[in-house]
């Protein structure tokens, strides 16, 4: 699907779907636990997050991958983007241990700004001009 949106309307509207996804999971996710609601209503947002995590996966292969002229230099500084964001996430979980409800509350809105602030950098890359035939 997001491969589809970017042919046909462009980066932009692609980096808004995964911004808009990483609004509407991460808030099903607060309010899920807010509710105490571990229902279907749980498996269907773990299944929203799988496909979130395959789309920006994606994307970020593409824009890695055709946007840049070297391609050492971007796949290196994208696996250590991962892996250091990785273990911030860890080390912020480790100060707040997640055991009440407004420490889960918390937790999740701080991943869901810093989901948005990450998405919406995407915006700042200036992609390459593609050349379509008009036929």
């Amino acid at each position: 699907m997001l491969g589809f949106l970017q042919d046909k309307y462009g980066h932009k509207a692609s980096i808004l779907l995964i911004i808009s996804e990483v609004v509407i999971f991460f808030s099903l996710t607060i309010a899920i636990n807010e509710e105490q609601l571990f229902n279907w209503t749980a498996y269907l947002i773990m299944f929203g997050l799988g496909c979130l995590d395959n789309s920006l996966k994606s994307y970020q292969n593409v824009i890695v991958g055709f946007e840049f002229e070297s391609k050492l230099v971007p796949f290196g500084a994208n696996f250590f983007f991962e892996c250091f964001s990785s273990f911030l996430s860890i080390f912020v979980y480790s100060f707040n241990q997640c055991e009440t409800k407004g420490e889960f509350r918390t937790y999740f809105i701080m991943k869901l700004v810093l989901g948005c602030l990450c998405a919406g950098s995407l915006f700042l890359v200036k992609f390459k001009q593609v050349k379509r035939d008009s036929k």
